[in-house]
């Protein structure tokens, strides 16, 4: 935790976030971090960078040096556990559409994100990219060749012969190495190629 010599002007922030109609979730997106990690700079919880200063500067319309102004002044206090939490984070893989399709390339938002207990380091995240309640949900999973054991019936990264996509294996299918499978929006496919399916491990909102 940051020591606070002199608190951020929060109110200043959310004013600033209110005249662009603006929630916590929209603001972070536009600056490229996570909500909590925003929510908590500007609550005088983390240190801010000065990077993400000129992105906000350039998102309200004011100098840089405005916004370093109503950051405050915040010391380290902790260095070493900011530097353990880092090397714990985990990288964003791709972008999940609402119709469950992956994307690996075009990945928005930020790529490195913290790592949930008990999962393993190789351990990857996709972020879902469609509209309502979901939106900007992570879903954590472990690479894997070939079909892990655990994955029928669980919501998986599943890589079929076209494409790779978030959804369930319902059940083998009849032809070998054919599964009936649902896609994240409830669609069903009766026989599809599977090459590999990856439990997801943790949802993170």
């Amino acid at each position: 935790m940051p020591i606070v010599i002199r608190p951020p002007n929060t109110k200043w922030f959310l004013s600033k976030m209110a005249d662009l109609d603006l929630d916590f979730r929209g603001f972070a997106a536009k600056v490229g971090i996570e909500y909590t990690a925003l929510y908590r700079m500007i609550h005088g919880e983390r240190k801010f960078h000065a990077a993400d200063a000129a992105k906000i500067a350039k998102i309200f319309g004011v100098s840089t040096e405005e916004v370093v102004k109503n950051f405050g002044d915040l010391r380290r206090g902790e260095p070493e556990s900011e530097r353990r939490a880092a090397a714990r984070a985990l990288p964003v893989v791709g972008m999940v559409d609402d119709k469950g399709g992956v994307a690996r390339k075009g990945v928005t938002g930020v790529r490195k994100v913290a790592r949930p207990a008990n999962v393993k380091p190789d351990t990857v995240a996709l972020r879902y990219a469609g509209e309502g309640l979901m939106s900007g949900w992570l879903f954590y999973y472990l690479p894997t060749q070939g079909i892990d054991p655990k994955a029928l019936g669980k919501l998986c990264v599943i890589e079929a012969a076209s494409e790779t996509f978030l959804g369930q294996l319902v059940g083998e299918n009849k032809i070998a190495g054919h599964y009936c499978t649902t896609r994240l929006n409830s669609a069903r496919l009766e026989s599809a190629a599977v090459k590999s399916a990856a439990p997801v491990l943790w949802i993170s909102p």
